[in-house]
């Protein structure tokens, strides 16, 4: 999986348009920022938010939205509070920069974790990553859903007279399409 990228749906004509641009590719009509995209296997896909799951230790099957800053650890005033005795009561952060996260170790006595390799400064996060603090495991996993790029034009092949989406050789009778 690829980077999040900018994307904006188009108030005017509901496609979808990928980049920096502020005007829709297909009518010009000013853009509204959404959530962001991210490409996998060849399509994009919107990230509607981020989970944190405990999937092993004292808090087994909790799941937790995040919101932009979220602390970890023993004591009362962390957002995510575990009863976990080899967990630090302030051990680590999580912050939402960009289109992710960033996870830090506060200091703690038995070091935070991620995908198996003990941090020391802060760390990106990628959605399926596990992060161990103490004797629980977690897995963040941003919540994904299919979002299409826009209608596809579609043609008449002129040799079979299929109707396609535009490409450059007919997908029924590969004949080359202008």
């Amino acid at each position: 999986m690829s980077m999040p990228r900018r994307h904006s749906v188009c108030p005017n004509c509901g496609a979808t348009n990928v980049g920096e641009q502020t005007t829709c590719l297909r009518c010009q009509a000013p853009l509204v920022e959404q959530a962001p995209l991210v490409r996998q296997a060849g399509a994009y896909f919107i990230t509607s938010g981020w989970q944190l799951t405990i999937a092993n230790g004292p808090n087994a099957g909790q799941s937790f939205s995040l919101g932009d800053r979220v602390r970890l650890g023993r004591a009362e005033g962390n957002e995510i509070r575990l009863a976990d005795r080899r967990v630090s009561r302030h051990h680590a952060v999580l912050e939402h920069v960009g289109h992710g996260y960033l996870i830090t170790d506060q200091g703690s006595s038995n070091g935070t974790y991620v995908n198996g390799m003990r941090i020391s400064q802060p760390t990106a996060l990628h959605s399926g990553d596990t992060i161990t603090i103490g004797n629980t495991q977690f897995t963040i996993l941003s919540e994904i859903q299919p979002q299409p790029t826009g209608p596809e034009e579609t043609i008449v092949c002129p040799t079979c007279g299929a109707r396609i989406a535009r490409r450059k050789f007919c997908t029924q009778c590969g004949a080359p399409l202008g």
